[in-house]
């Protein structure tokens, strides 16, 4: 290590055209680079939330979770169909297949 480093202090112009060479690559590595602003994403999960102030988890239950299961159940590509009922709220967790539009 300390001769290399000691050769670049001797030959100043070699430690140049190493750094130059290395900028070069990393300029032309960066411009073979492939960025989108918006990438395609597949999105393979949707969480439908129902909000009802003061109902009880039985009523979100039966007359809100149960309906959007219901509807869902009737579409293509569902994989799995999740739903959890609690004070004031209702949550349905729908999980696609795979290519599923």
């Amino acid at each position: 290590m300390k001769s290399f480093v000691t050769y670049f202090i001797k030959y100043p112009i070699a430690a140049n055209l190493l750094m130059f060479a290395i900028i070069l690559m990393g300029l032309f590595a960066g411009s073979q680079l492939k960025f989108t602003f918006f990438p395609e994403v597949e999105v393979r999960v949707v969480n439908v939330t129902a909000v009802y102030p003061g109902a009880a988890p039985s009523e979100i239950e039966e007359g809100i979770v149960a309906k959007i299961e219901e509807e869902v159940k009737g579409l293509t590509g569902v994989k799995k169909i999740q739903s959890v009922s609690s004070e004031n709220l209702g949550n349905v967790t729908i999980t696609l297949e795979q290519g599923t539009d």
